[in-house]
């Protein structure tokens, strides 16, 4: 007893009551400036020079913005559906150079990357978009726009790898999942905006017109998680060809990647179908996209794709049609803001003569995403 009363009276004649933690709110609204320089030195037909890119993505600006719906992160949990974010990017264009062989009529111009509303729902693996995406047909690589230079046979084929619409996944067993994408067959993929150098020096605005045209995409495959993913593919749709055409397109077809620990990512798909244009003799399609991708020490990464469109004619005597895309890129993650990258591409026909380049990127950006 007499041991506790001394203890007592050797404490701090001060006493200070607890504080409360006072913790700033979760960050919901992120802002990101991003920027690609792209310059190279290229073989097309009889002309070598060195120039900015006309290949692969422009030399741009992109602005990045995501909001998060800040009662869904303090809730924690869904009841049925809601509203997970809103994200957009726009992008500003410069499609010139320093010689007449690289200059278009459209030399800035503001495209739209990405748009819409993600939506969470209770179910595991359910997920919707609606907005402006990419197009989903199998695991052809989901290309950055702005930055990536990677083949793609879906851009080959249809034009565009960018649509407005609905995009829904959800799983219908346990090891797979179905997604359906249903959008608008390309009346928006063009910029929102172009300055002509033969239109008057002057800022142009995309006048949209619908044309009845619609694109669907399904797959029925293993989810996204899994070390070996393959799937069955499968694209319809009506596009414009001309200005006064338009087309039917149907896709069928597989896909498969296989994923070695964290290092190696090897993927391909193939389709055939057949498009029925206007005033035009049907053709027979033929699509192969093929990927590999190696990771190395966290910084370097070494990536080789090619992408082939074969196109086969019906009764009108005309010989089969060969486009395809060969890339090689190896890039440096300098940080997670910044990358360096060395390109090699070929472009290839089958009766002509094969284009060529070697170019080297900058992706640099700053700001939260």
């Amino acid at each position: 007893m007499i041991g506790l009363v001394c203890l007592f009276f050797t404490l701090p004649t001060k006493f200070y009551a607890q504080q409360s933690i006072k913790r700033d709110k979760q960050k919901t609204k992120f802002h990101y400036l991003q920027t690609n320089f792209h310059i190279g030195y290229f073989n097309e037909g009889d002309e070598n020079y060195f120039d900015l890119s006309n290949v692969g993505p422009s030399n741009n600006i992109t602005y990045r913005f995501l909001s998060k719906n800040q009662r869904q992160l303090q809730k924690g949990y869904t009841t049925f559906m809601a509203i997970n974010n809103f994200a957009a990017r726009v992008s500003l264009q410069f499609n010139g150079g320093f010689s007449d062989k690289n200059t278009r009529a459209d030399v800035y111009s503001l495209r739209l990357q990405n748009l819409g509303l993600n939506f969470k729902t209770k179910w595991d693996r359910t997920k919707l978009f609606v907005g402006y995406n990419s197009v989903r047909f199998g695991l052809n690589p989901k290309i950055d726009p702005v930055s990536n230079f990677t083949a793609n046979v879906t851009k080959q084929d249809i034009g565009f790898n960018q649509d407005a619409g609905v995009f829904f996944r959800s799983p219908i067993s346990k090891n797979f999942d179905a997604e359906i994408g249903a959008t608008i067959g390309g009346t928006i993929s063009k910029p929102l905006a172009w300055f002509s150098n033969d239109l008057g020096d002057e800022w142009n605005v995309i006048e949209p017109e619908y044309r009845g045209t619609w694109l669907v995409t399904g797959r029925i495959g293993t989810p996204n998680f899994k070390s070996f993913e393959y799937g069955l593919i499968a694209m319809s749709g009506r596009l414009e060809d001309t200005e006064n055409d338009t087309r039917q397109i149907n896709r069928i077809g597989f896909d498969l990647m296989k994923k070695i620990s964290e290092s190696w990512k090897i993927g391909g798909q193939a389709a055939i179908g057949n498009t029925v244009v206007d005033h035009r003799s049907d053709e027979t399609n033929y699509n192969f996209q093929g990927n590999i991708e190696y990771y190395f020490k966290g910084r370097f990464i070494f990536n080789i794709s090619n992408g082939v469109l074969i196109a086969n004619p019906k009764d009108s005597g005309l010989a089969n049609t060969l486009n395809g895309q060969w890339i090689n890129s190896f890039s440096y993650v300098l940080s997670p803001h910044t990358r360096l990258r060395l390109n090699h591409f070929v472009n290839y026909q089958k009766d002509a003569n094969a284009d060529w380049g070697v170019t080297f990127q900058l992706i640099t950006g700053f700001g939260k995403r």
